[in-house]
């Protein structure tokens, strides 16, 4: 049989899962194994702390990216002269003095902020910092700064910073553009300067853990409990952070042109090209129209829903919810699939996403033209890295500051000074060729003999993974201070046949699979314990455990984009790249969610990405263009597990299924589901997100029961991606955009449509089955067979 004949009919792994009853068979444990090795209670502890201690704090140098160059909370704004100057007089002022004065404030006292805040037992968090503007305030000359500016940020009572963004002492020369806590006028505090670093708890964690707009507690930290609290500290760890407003915290900072391509875009476009010309726009008129560049970028940062993250440098509105981050069983853990292996995943956030200087990889002569040839262009080929790296640096506070070193920087993040293309640091970083990401000609630089290594240096599925082992050409590893300082070594020789290198990569993992969604405490099934089995028969006929089965409720398989193969293997436009196979063996059904998420990783999945067996998550082969290109290789988005949905609210992959209550309902479920269609529900992201920001605290919050029904009735569905398809979201804040785009947009034109997943279910809101499945649905918790309030053995 030819070749390519034998690649088409490649199936993945296994996937017989065998009985599982989740109604009375508790969650598996997580697994405790280091490689092939058990670990002992004790390492194993000390896996997770580390693996908590990096979530939280970071370990490794983003915080030049954060600081020299984003110049986070580093800004100016604009704000009124004063009654006596004439009308339309505006000083600019820090907004650094606005941040440390709310972080200062936030337990009633002044002053205090480096020497306690309040306490761990006093008023000093939040779930949602609030910067407090003078009225009239402005940015850039035109975008209306609200009095109150809800960041969304966590902190902790006796924080100094938010969690997510910490300080990091400097050492050695003082930089005129650094902070000094001891001139913020907050209080007495430690000589010198610091940056601020990114970490994963910025949209991972969150004080509120229900949800609901009120901070369940005081701290993240597990040696700091809060009293009568149903939630234990760690119950905070890996919900999404649903207040975050990541478009205010970017707009802020003193450039917000580094994260344009990433975080803003033309308003509402239609489709790549528009994205382009956009950004061909801005790398043509960043240098003489400052003001007029930085000002649309901003207007499209602003677009940034709360508690939704654009994380695709495609220049297009791609906003997804932020997820949570419960991984045991769940593979891969990434919901397209594209690392089946978590600790690559890993590296790619490091070291492409909490630095975002290493975006240079992605220019012109590197990265930005490797694809597919009928791929649609991508953004970055029309950015040549000289431009990008101007572009990212121009407007830095380390440039601006300091223009006789602007050249040093550019090399420096190019990686032509130093050998290590961004602005982490290199002793925490090993370079590993073959990633067009990173030049040979920088990878053979002397400097580099060191850091330089092979797949093979990562076990026996290293050369499997090659080119997912770094995507920007490097990896981060257990080495530098952290290596000394946690006695690293002393624990890798006890596991043997995991490098030591990659100790700090697993214990992240083994931390993601610890945790354990919190406690369910929905009021809406006090009275419907009757209803879980119906509901579970409901969810078997209408062939929901087809994917969601097993023990997690995921067959951890990717399913396809779209039915269309053109949407599917090659792009709207774009003819099939295997039109002669069209059976997609053992695929699954299609999800027909809108391609635009897809196309960012569908080159990777073909290309690169290996098989791996769904029931153990490990590889089970090597990823190759050939069989990517002639097999059944899958390009989609995985099924989503079955937990916490009682408060993961807004569904499918894009965060767009949304119904919400405008006032309390009743507790009883098949009442409140027969609410759907009254004055009193809010349906799509869009209207829910638009009341909710009139009164951030009080206002509107996706009701997991009420879109648990939208998700699975058709009609309901259709009335949610009509609320999607409303116009409500004002393009900037405040004000109708005095700009070529209408004032309005919609939660469509960010890309979350409410279309996907059409698999339904036949009854009326607040029917007998669909009352029954959602009842189901809402008990997926860690223990669905105990009721709220019953506790979990």
């Amino acid at each position: 049989m030819p070749l390519f004949l034998l690649l088409s009919c490649f199936t993945q792994g296994p996937r017989d899962w065998g009985a599982v009853d989740p109604l009375t068979q508790p969650l598996p444990a997580a697994p405790r194994k280091l490689g092939k090795s058990e670990l002992s209670e004790q390492d194993y502890a000390q896996m997770i702390s580390w693996g908590e201690e990096l979530f939280r704090s970071g370990a490794y140098g983003t915080e030049r990216g954060i600081t020299d160059v984003a110049g986070v909370f580093m800004g100016t704004y604009e704000k009124p002269c004063g009654q006596m100057a004439g009308e339309g007089c505006f000083v600019e002022a820090p907004v650094m003095a606005i941040y440390v004065q709310a972080l200062d404030a936030l337990d009633g006292v002044e002053g205090n902020l480096f020497s306690g805040n309040g306490g761990v037992e006093g008023k000093g968090y939040t779930h949602d910092l609030v910067l407090r503007f003078p009225p009239g305030s402005r940015l850039y000359g035109k975008i209306p700064l609200p009095e109150e500016v809800h960041t969304g940020l966590d902190v902790e009572a006796g924080a100094s910073w938010p969690l997510g963004l910490p300080a990091v002492p400097v050492e050695g020369e003082a930089l005129s553009y650094l902070p000094q806590p001891d001139q913020l006028g907050a209080g007495p505090a430690a000589p010198g300067a610091v940056r601020f670093r990114l970490t994963c708890a910025l949209c991972h964690y969150s004080l509120d853990v229900d949800q609901d707009g009120v901070t369940d507690l005081h701290s993240a930290r597990r040696d700091q409990p809060t009293a009568g609290s149903p939630y234990k500290p760690e119950h905070s760890w890996g919900v999404g952070n649903q207040d975050l407003a990541i478009g205010w915290i970017v707009a802020l900072a003193a450039n917000p042109l580094l994260l344009a391509p990433v975080f803003s875009g033309p308003i509402a476009p239609k489709n790549e090209e528009e994205a382009i010309r956009w950004v061909e726009w801005v790398r043509d008129n960043y240098k003489e129209n400052r003001q007029e560049v930085l000002a649309d970028i901003v207007v499209g940062l602003l677009l940034q829903p709360r508690g939704y993250s654009d994380v695709t440098p495609n220049g297009l509105f791609d906003t997804s919810q932020l997820p949570n981050l419960y991984t045991a069983g769940n593979w891969p853990s990434n919901t397209d699939g594209a690392f089946p292996d978590p600790t690559d995943r890993n590296n790619l956030v490091w070291t492409g996403t909490l630095d975002f200087t290493g975006l240079i990889g992605t220019c012109a002569e590197r990265a930005g033209s490797v694809a597919l040839p009928w791929e649609p262009k991508t953004l970055f080929q029309s950015l040549p890295c000289d431009t990008l790296v101007d572009m990212m640096l121009r407007y830095s506070p380390a440039g601006v500051a300091y223009p006789e070193r602007l050249d040093d920087l550019k090399a420096n993040v190019l990686g032509t000074s130093d050998g290590q293309p961004g602005l982490m640091n290199p002793e925490d970083l090993y370079l590993i060729p073959g990633s067009p990401a990173l030049p040979e000609e920088i990878a053979e630089m002397p400097i580099n003999a060191e850091r330089l290594r092979s797949a093979a240096d990562y076990g026996p599925t290293g050369p499997w993974r090659a080119t997912e082992l770094a995507p920007l050409g490097y990896r981060i590893h257990s080495g530098g201070k952290i290596r000394q300082e946690w006695k690293i070594d002393d624990l890798a020789s006890r596991y043997p046949d995991v490098p030591v290198d990659e100790i700090l990569n697993h214990s992240i993992n083994l931390m993601l699979d610890w945790m354990q969604p919190p406690p369910n405490e929905t009021t809406l099934l006090a009275n419907a314990a009757a209803l879980l089995g119906q509901g579970r028969e409901v969810f078997e006929e209408a062939g929901c455990d087809d994917c969601h089965r097993g023990p997690y409720g995921t067959d951890n398989l990717l399913h396809p984009i779209s039915e269309d193969p053109r949407i599917q293997y090659g792009g709207p436009k774009a003819p099939s790249t295997a039109g002669w196979r069209v059976l997609d063996r053992g695929q699954g059904p299609a999800i027909n969610t809108p391609a635009w998420r897809g196309l960012d990783s569908r080159t990777l999945r073909r290309l690169v990405s290996p098989p791996y067996d769904p029931a153990t998550g490990e590889l089970t082969g090597a990823g190759s263009p050939l069989s990517g290109l002639l097999g059944v290789q899958r390009i989609g988005y995985k099924s989503t597990i079955l937990r916490n949905l009682w408060i993961s609210a807004p569904f499918l992959h894009d965060g767009s299924v949304g119904v919400a209550l405008r006032r309390p309902g009743s507790d009883d479920l098949a009442a409140r589901l027969a609410l759907a269609g009254t004055d009193a529900v809010v349906y799509g992201m869009g209207p829910i997100l638009a009341e909710r920001e009139k009164d951030v605290a009080q206002g509107p919050r996706p009701d997991a029961a009420l879109s648990l029904q939208a998700l699975l009735l058709r009609s309901e569905r259709e009335r949610v991606q009509a609320g999607n398809r409303r116009e409500v979201l004002p393009v900037v804040p405040g004000s109708a955009f005095d700009g070529s785009a209408s004032g309005w947009v919609s939660m469509a034109q960010l890309g979350a449509f409410g279309t996907g997943h059409d698999f339904y279910v036949r009854d009326v809101p607040g029917g007998r089955d669909i009352t029954a499945l959602v009842a189901y649905l809402l008990a997926q918790d860690d223990c669905p067979a105990r009721m709220p309030g019953e506790g979990c053995p």
